[in-house]
């Protein structure tokens, strides 16, 4: 028992349109991660970029606040 002929062209179809849909999404697939590894790149530079820069400033010294004498009211 053999399938149609009809029926085996339109499995047919059926595969190579499976396939050049998978292909698709595959390309969609990379461009996304090709997108994210970029911007994952830019930030890894500026992180870098800016713990640098705070490495090679030197830290302000903090000037100890006098505190304000606490009234002895109570209400």
């Amino acid at each position: 028992m053999t399938p149609e002929p009809d029926h085996v062209e339109s499995l047919s179809a059926k595969k190579d349109r499976r396939a050049t849909e998978a292909k698709a999404a595959w390309k969609e697939y990379e461009a996304e991660q090709l997108a994210i590894n970029k911007n994952m790149e830019r930030l890894r530079a500026l992180r870098l970029a800016r713990e640098a820069q705070e490495a090679a400033a030197p830290e302000p010294q903090k000037v100890p606040r006098k505190r304000a004498k606490a009234s002895s009211e109570t209400v």
